[in-house]
């Protein structure tokens, strides 16, 4: 090492998207995983993800994209994760929620997202111009297209109460 350097943590970054078939009820999602240790920088490529759902409602795919990024992190054992979503709306709620601390009861997506999210020592959801989130697109509308979809009930259960979240 050179004079001052010091260890930094690697930050995980995943940008997320998803995309929906509403003629055969399939989402795809689309997600790219990068990591770096440069604050503020996204960094190289290490992994992409292509997968898609039966049964999401719509408005369900880009926070079912974000837990999939956030479930990946946490099996991989990754500490520090940015979590970044052309969907702003969606994504300052997941912020807002997550600084102020709010421990998620509710049966929904968005609280199973901020229960995960406490497991990380720092995670960050940003936000990403779509046009710089072309890949991630791209990753959602080719599994909605050429994967077969899959069956999540541990997630179905929250959109048959109707129960999604209260803010997105």
């Amino acid at each position: 090492m050179h004079g001052d350097a010091t260890l930094r943590p690697v930050w995980h970054t995943f940008r997320v998207d998803a995309s929906f078939d509403k003629q055969q009820g399939i989402t795809g999602i689309g997600l790219i995983l990068r990591a770096t240790n440069k604050a503020g920088r996204d960094g190289a490529v290490v992994a992409r993800f292509s997968e898609s759902y039966i049964g999401l409602p719509i408005r369900a795919g880009e926070q079912f994209a974000v837990l999939r990024a956030l479930e990946i992190a946490f099996e991989r054992g990754y500490r520090f994760l940015r979590v970044r979503s052309d969907y702003n709306k969606m994504r300052i709620v997941l912020k807002d929620d997550y600084q102020a601390g709010v421990v998620q009861e509710e049966h929904n997506l968005r609280g199973v997202i901020l229960r995960l999210a406490r497991k990380f020592d720092q995670i960050k959801f940003a936000w990403i111009p779509r046009r710089r989130n072309q890949e991630a697109h791209f990753l959602a509308r080719k599994a909605v297209v050429q994967s077969t979809p899959v069956v999540r009930e541990d997630v179905q259960r929250f959109f048959e109460s109707g129960s999604i979240s209260k803010k997105s």
